[in-house]
């Protein structure tokens, strides 16, 4: 069986708008959507009128079914349109807030971490028996290594200094 039409046939290139070209037809898009539309009828004169005369006479070949037809397809596009400009303004929205939200949490995530550091930094140079420079070493490897970090946070003094001799004596490997 053949296919529908040349496209079936034929390899054809379809076009793609480039990331940054979406971005900017979204934000339009988006912009009209929040944009009310002014729906008061246009004057558009007699000059208008008597074109619109003149061409009723040499388009009395369509039929007027086909014309209203055509109109009727046209006014369910414009409705599908403002349908679709509606919801990409609604995802525009969303997106704006979702980022909003992204920011806050990263905000907070950032002041928690540093909080989380600064303890394992204290616990780190509590530990007596190395120079700062040795008990840095330790603390930028624990910062680097979650699960350890945790794990030597809770762990008593004797065991943390242990680990540290530990970690030392392995030449700052683990």
């Amino acid at each position: 069986m053949k296919g529908k039409g040349k496209a079936n046939d034929e390899k054809v290139k379809q076009f793609r708008w480039s990331k940054p070209m979406e971005r900017v037809l979204l934000e339009i898009l988006a912009d009209e959507a929040t944009t009310e539309v002014d729906s008061s009828p246009v004057d558009l004169g007699d000059d208008f009128d008597e074109l619109m005369k003149g061409s009723k006479t040499s388009s009395s070949t369509v039929p007027s079914e086909k014309r209203s037809h055509k109109r009727r397809r046209c006014s369910d596009m414009d409705d599908k349109y403002a349908t679709l400009s509606t919801q990409i303004g609604e995802m525009a929205s969303a997106m704006k807030s979702l980022n909003q939200t992204a920011a806050q949490y990263h905000k907070i995530s950032n002041k928690v971490m540093k909080a989380e550091y600064s303890k394992l930094y204290n616990e780190v140079m509590k530990v007596d028996g190395h120079d700062e420079l040795t008990l840095g070493s330790v603390f930028d490897y624990l910062v680097d290594n979650e699960k350890i970090a945790n794990a030597f946070m809770v762990k008593s003094a004797n065991l943390q200094k242990a680990w540290i001799d530990k970690f030392v004596s392995n030449g700052g490997h683990k």
